[in-house]
């Protein structure tokens, strides 16, 4: 657990200055975070069968390409869709070279993982140059209601919400990160967002909270269904990048829906 708050802590200080700082160090930087979920997608479904290097390394420049095509994507249906014709024409066509090595259902699940990761971090990049506290309000709640809930859970959870999928996960723990996130969110909204009407607010949050919540089942249960702990490795005490941004991601999508109400 020590270890686990002191780099939990370093992430932030590593973190903190480029999202303040914005332009091109946040977007080169949060490009290699999605470039390591994408390869963290990518090496649960080789845990099956071999996806050929070729694909892999397209993969990755189709990400940069789809986050970097436009930011402000939402408010362009066209290139919005544009880059999805993207995805699914330079991902479906090699089916019919590589044949047994590289079959449909692999370009269904590269396509998937792809649009997936490709539209929460053109969000996350879109947010961040509209606002620097959006940003951080969008961070906050997923952050806030994970940590709340584990303590919770910890100390007096009883009552599993979803034992075969996240048996950690009580309802109390869910429920007691719920309501502190709305209190902290709320509260960071109103005060270095925007005012908005508070019953508005707190209503926008809690569904936040929930949707960030209902993210970290979705890739608990993918790693049930894959029979791994953790997507990798490569932060010490946490996993890997999909296990520490997973609710994230979700809440960012969220907000998109939310976008033209708050």
């Amino acid at each position: 657990m020590i270890k686990k708050s002191i780099v939990a802590v370093l992430l932030f200080f590593l973190f903190f200055p480029i999202v303040l700082l914005g332009g091109w160090i946040f977007k080169i930087a949060f490009l290699l975070v999605g470039i390591l979920g994408v390869k963290e997608f990518i090496d649960l479904k080789q845990h099956h069968k071999e996806i050929p290097k070729f694909m892999i390394i397209l993969s990755f420049l189709l990400f940069v390409l789809y986050v970097l095509s436009q930011n402000g994507c939402y408010n362009s249906y066209g290139i919005f869709e544009q880059k999805n014709a993207l995805l699914v024409l330079f991902l479906f066509i090699p089916c019919l070279f590589y044949q047994e090595k590289y079959q449909t259902h692999e370009a269904m699940y590269l396509c998937g993982s792809l649009l997936f990761l490709g539209t929460a971090f053109s969000s996350l990049f879109f947010i961040r140059e509209y606002d620097v506290w959006l940003f951080w309000y969008l961070v906050l709640v997923p952050i806030v209601t994970d940590i709340i809930a584990m303590q919770v859970g910890r100390l007096i959870g009883k009552h599993k919400c979803a034992p075969r999928i996240s048996p950690n996960k009580t309802w109390e723990g869910s429920i007691a990160g719920t309501l502190v996130s709305v209190g902290v969110g709320s509260f960071f909204y109103y005060h270095f967002v925007a005012e908005i009407p508070i019953v508005l607010l707190v209503s926008i949050t809690f569904l936040l909270s929930v949707v960030g919540q209902l993210g970290d089942l979705v890739f608990s249960k993918i790693k049930r269904e894959n029979e791994i702990k953790d997507f990798s490795s490569i932060i010490p005490g946490h996993g890997g990048i999909l296990d520490r941004i997973d609710s994230i991601l979700f809440v960012l999508l969220a907000y998109v829906l939310f976008f033209g109400v708050l």
